[in-house]
């Protein structure tokens, strides 16, 4: 499934010590969520900070004419309601579970407490934040800049773990779903896929896409992005000495 959040992926647990996260853990409480369950709506002010557990969550919001977008998929160790919680900002996605889903939400107190006397845990919230800040505006500015196709390998590619290494993968996900998160039609997104795939750079399969060449459509969205591509580096807070 297309993730936007795959590009520059850590989790709490990447950056805190296996003791600080076991406390968040076990001062949270424990929910299952079944298929397709809604778990949070646009505008939701709980105070609760949430970690997924296993499963994934669906963010994304449907507009008054009917057309849902999906914004983000979160994956184990991936969290969620942080503006709410220290910025009294309002939840701007709704939330679905896919597939059997366990999220583990801390309370406001608790999570504040930790925020209070743990740093580690200020500076793994501030690292992973900005990590998907600086992922956004360049997304963002490719999505303004680049015509369809660029745009949509450029969407196809933060799907894939790790490009660099790739060699091939199949990506589940339809043409509607690329329409829905892009904002276009599907038939612009149809257009724009047959000319990937002319190309020899994407297969059309019932449900999904075949990127057969990972490193070959890579080169091909250097070639065509008119900036020079930037990575972040692994960056991980200093931890108390």
């Amino acid at each position: 499934m297309l993730n936007l959040l795959q590009a520059n992926r850590l989790s709490l647990a990447d950056l805190l010590p296996s003791s600080l996260m076991d406390d968040i853990l076990a001062n949270g409480r424990r929910v299952t969520y079944s298929d397709r369950q809604h778990i949070q709506q646009r505008g939701d002010t709980t105070a609760t900070f949430s970690i997924v557990e296993s499963g994934q969550v669906l963010a994304g919001n449907n507009g008054a004419d009917g057309v849902f977008l999906t914004t983000a998929l979160f994956n184990p160790g991936d969290f969620f309601g942080e503006f709410t919680l220290l910025a009294g900002l309002p939840r701007t996605q709704g939330l679905w579970a896919i597939g059997e889903t366990v999220i583990t939400h801390v309370s406001g107190s608790h999570f504040n407490a930790l925020f209070d006397n743990e740093p580690d845990l200020a500076r793994a919230l501030l690292n992973i934040s900005l990590r998907r800040i600086h992922f956004l505006v360049e997304f963002l500015d490719g999505q303004r800049r680049w015509p369809l196709p660029v745009r949509i390998a450029h969407l196809l590619l933060t799907s894939v773990e790790d490009a660099a290494d790739t060699l091939s993968q199949e990506i589940s996900c339809r043409q509607d779903d690329i329409a829905y998160m892009l904002g276009v039609s599907r038939v612009a997104v149809g257009k724009a896929l047959k000319k990937l795939e002319s190309d020899g750079l994407a297969e059309l399969r019932y449900g999904s896409i075949l990127l057969p060449d990972v490193p070959g459509l890579s080169a091909w969205l250097e070639k065509h992005r008119q900036l020079t591509a930037v990575k972040p580096l692994l960056v991980r807070p200093r931890l108390k000495g």
